[in-house]
């Protein structure tokens, strides 16, 4: 089953947006669920195109209220557990070799992602039983502005 659905959103979190975010252009996002059957060869294409690329991982409709677990922090890698009593369970791991962080998702339901007009992920979400859901943004970090970068080609020496 695939659901598309167009929906205008403004680019960021679906969560509080901060003042200088309410400026940011409206884009349109295409929703497409992943068939389960499709989802291993999925997470390992995924894995081999977005790794190392700041994600901010968030965790929805929970007992203990929706929470921002990782912010710009760079994608180590997404897996399901092949063996033993977590066999099912999906993992996602971010940070770095000093800090990271794995976030566990014991009995996955769905997974989609969120696609802009270009083409280009927006984020990944985690449908999870009984509830809860865990969204997995694909940050695209800003431009510098022209007057920074004018002029910056040249080496800067200390």
């Amino acid at each position: 089953m695939v659901l598309e659905r167009r929906v205008p959103v403004e680019r960021g979190s679906t969560a509080k947006l901060r003042k200088d975010e309410r400026r940011l252009p409206k884009i349109m996002i295409q929703t497409i669920e992943i068939p389960k059957e499709n989802w291993t060869n999925f997470i390992n294409t995924l894995n081999r195109h977005a790794l190392e690329r700041p994600v901010r991982l968030e965790v929805v409709e929970r007992e203990l209220g929706d929470q921002e677990m990782a912010n710009l922090q760079p994608l180590r890698g997404m897996d399901f557990e092949t063996k033993g009593s977590a066999r099912g369970a999906f993992l996602i791991s971010v940070g770095s070799d000093e800090e990271e962080l794995t976030h566990r998702i014991d009995t996955p339901k769905r997974l989609y992602v969120g696609q802009n007009e270009a083409g280009e992920m927006e984020w990944l979400a985690i449908d999870e039983e009984p509830i809860g859901k865990t969204f997995i943004y694909f940050e695209h970090l800003p431009a510098l502005p022209e007057e920074v970068t004018e002029g910056s080609a040249a080496p800067h020496l200390a």
